[in-house]
């Protein structure tokens, strides 16, 4: 892709500034490092795949074999997540490679060995964990056999705070869908709530409450985990919907009523369980106006847009459509307080500042009951996916091949890269959290080794950035017979603590 001229590019920015576009700045001369660890030596089901489609050229000559891991093709449906709670003291992910190994869940303790949570005999993963006042909750998607070839199930794990005998846990199948129907539960969003509950006589007790977000093409509406011929029939048809589960009254409630066909994925719950930010295809508000350009109406191409669902004033909540564009948008994330919510797109929401129709990183925000969108990065060449906010909405990590790391040109000033890397934004400025350059990548195939690859960063807070990797400065070199890991397998987690020099 080649680079605009000057005038063009400036004129571009200008206009950019002229809609409040916030251009991520260079980094460079701060103060501020990252010490890597390693922190497991489990393979995650994070991998970017090395496998390339027949006939698919290389990203590069130099890097045979090696695809461009975000690119036209990008399918965020490949990509695992890793889950934080608590500040990074608990870190959840799957382990294997989902559909070619069996995969199992794995969370690591700050401080205590790893627990893993189910056994390796079926294909588990899209882990969401997180701390609450009794312990700790782990939601996920699992499935009795490798490769989705049965139903896969919404499953909660609960971990409580023992008294004389120590903690106590249990792992309870929420759905229990058989598995000669086939149907799919994915992309679990758990927020872990507590209530206060009146006993009677003036005693208050506090319960857990947690609600769980996800995307099933199931007919779960109004049961409490029974398969789909005891339930109502609103999702008869089994089309994909989205629905969560509400521990309160310990049944689920289907929120969309989908009939075209159209996917719903990747919904992200907020810290009261009254907001959920997802993705899907289907026009779910055929009468919603874009408030930019009024001839947008729906979502009548299919294209994937993003959506909020909103609790309330009925039971099942109010749904909001917040893009109307004709390029896809993914992997929307919200903050646990519900006023901002980001996500990646290759459309140009806001005229002029995606004309290269990358993947850049965009952000609703949600303010006294006016709703804007910004767009966060703009880049020449290169993708940038999979935002994760933090709690601070200033700040947030996410996976690029647009950067210049360590170079003068600033954030995307240089060609695009083939292996992503993994970046911090703040306010503005991108710092390199870890990844290496196609030059240096060149180098260590011609010294026999593989390129260095990075999955997608998570981040609770700035001075702690989970990521996977194959990195061979945090893997010990092959002793005696053991021979490297294969390409396409992330062989450990890393962790990236920033310090002060």
């Amino acid at each position: 892709m080649g680079r605009m001229p000057t005038l063009s590019r400036t004129l571009v920015l200008a206009a950019i500034a002229a809609v409040g576009l916030s251009v991520a700045a260079d980094g460079a001369g701060t103060q501020r490092r990252y010490r890597l660890r390693r922190i497991s030596d489990a393979t995650p089901t994070q991998a970017p795949r090395f496998r390339l489609p027949p006939g698919a050229p290389d990203c590069s000559p130099l890097l045979p074999g090696v695809p461009e891991l975000i690119g036209p093709s990008f399918d965020p449906a490949v990509y695992d997540q890793i889950s934080l709670g608590g500040n990074g003291r608990l870190v959840a992910y799957a382990t294997g490679v989902a559909g070619v190994t069996a995969a199992s869940i794995v969370v690591l303790r700050e401080g205590n060995d790893a627990v893993t949570i189910s056994d390796a005999t079926g294909d588990d993963d899209q882990p969401s964990v997180q701390f609450d006042p009794f312990g700790w909750r782990l939601a996920f998607r699992g499935s009795e056999a490798v490769g989705g070839e049965s139903a896969s199930n919404l499953f909660i794990h609960s971990v409580t705070r023992g008294g004389e005998d120590g903690p106590t846990s249990e792992t309870v199948n929420l759905t229990g869908l058989d598995a000669a129907d086939g149907f799919i539960v994915n992309d679990p969003s758990l927020t872990a709530r507590t209530r206060s509950r009146d006993a009677g006589s003036g005693v208050s007790v506090r319960e857990r409450d947690a609600r769980v977000a996800f995307a099933s093409d199931a007919d779960l509406d109004g049961g409490r985990g029974v398969p789909s011929s005891g339930n109502v029939g609103r999702n008869a048809t089994n089309e994909q919907q989205l629905f969560v589960w509400q521990e309160r009254d310990r049944r689920f409630l289907q929120l969309t009523t989908v009939t075209d066909g159209g996917a719903i994925a990747r919904p992200s719950i907020n810290g009261d369980g009254r907001r959920i930010a997802f993705e899907s295809s289907s026009d779910l508000t055929p009468n919603a106006v874009s408030p930019r350009d009024f001839s947008l109406v729906g979502n009548p191409d299919g294209i994937t847009q993003i959506y909020l669902w909103v609790e309330g004033p009925t039971v099942r909540g109010t749904l909001r459509q917040l893009t109307w564009s004709d390029r896809d948008s993914f992997a929307p994330r919200i903050t646990r307080d519900g006023r901002f919510i980001f996500f990646c797109s290759s459309a140009d929401h806001l005229p002029g500042g995606n004309p290269e129709q990358n993947y850049e990183i965009f952000r609703v925000r949600r303010r006294r009951g006016i709703r804007s969108l910004s767009q966060l990065t703009q880049t020449v060449e290169g993708d940038s996916v999979f935002p994760r906010p933090m709690r601070n909405s200033h700040r947030f990590t996410f996976w690029s091949t647009a950067r210049q790391p360590g170079g003068g040109l600033g954030f995307g000033g240089g060609p695009a890269q083939c292996t992503p890397a993994a970046l911090l934004w703040t306010r503005g400025n991108v710092r390199h959290v870890h990844g290496e350059l196609d030059a240096a990548n060149i180098v260590l195939v011609a010294e026999g080794g593989l390129p260095v690859v990075t999955g997608p960063p998570a981040a609770a807070s700035a001075t702690k950035i989970h990521f996977a990797t194959n990195d061979p400065r945090l893997t010990p070199p092959p002793t005696g017979d053991t021979p490297p890991p294969p390409p396409g397998l992330l062989n450990h987690l890393a962790r990236a603590t920033r310090f002060f020099r």
